[in-house]
């Protein structure tokens, strides 16, 4: 999850027409970085933008065989295959998220003429995803991973990535450091560790 710093009073000062060619310009930007780091859009809400890596993108594993494959590689050991597709796609998903922070910094917003400030969060997990409806149907991802990345996501603070224990886990060799408050509550599920990468 990413969405922009000081959107709401920023777009409450600003024509909305302007604010919408400002978003569009901004969420290209992101778009073009896609499938360079094997990212999924799953959708943009008012200044959020959400993307995942793993679901129907990056490294993908079946557990009936074991199999894993991005293009045309092919891996046999469930165990190994499953950690390295895990890693492959963490190490994806905070390249974009670096990427994006980097990238929204190009893009001056109207009127006020600053660049656009991005706050991130990230987890990685199980989760179930589908088609959901008829009318306009979308695809759509649900489970505690989803809210969880959201939470850290409003939790964030600028320029930095928000992430969990085991993205940190999987991509250890970025410069992660603990938040301040430490941990991440979540409804009915405990607390998380979380740490912060500022870029």
């Amino acid at each position: 999850f990413a969405d922009l710093v000081g959107f709401t009073s920023y777009s409450a000062q600003v024509d909305p027409f302007k604010v919408m060619v400002f978003l569009n310009d901004l969420f290209q930007v992101f778009d073009g970085m896609c499938d360079q780091y094997h990212v999924h859009k799953l959708e943009t809400v008012g200044d959020c933008y959400v993307a995942t890596v793993g679901v129907v993108t990056g490294e993908l594993v079946s557990p009936g065989d074991g199999n894993s494959s991005r293009g045309e590689r092919s891996l046999r050991s469930t165990d190994a295959t499953t950690r390295n597709a895990f890693t492959l796609n963490a190490r994806d998903l905070v390249g974009f998220a670096k990427a994006m922070i980097r990238g929204s910094r190009e893009v001056m917003k109207p009127e006020v003429d600053t660049p656009a400030i991005m706050r991130i969060g990230i987890h990685t997990g199980s989760c179930i995803s589908g088609i959901i409806g008829i009318k306009k149907p979308k695809f759509g991802l649900l489970g505690d991973l989803v809210v969880k990345a959201a939470q850290m996501e409003n939790q964030g603070t600028p320029d930095s990535i928000h992430a969990s224990q085991d993205i940190v886990d999987l991509v250890p060799e970025q410069e992660w450091s603990k938040t301040d408050s430490g941990r991440l509550r979540g409804k009915g599920s405990g607390e998380l560790q979380t740490y912060l990468l500022r870029v």
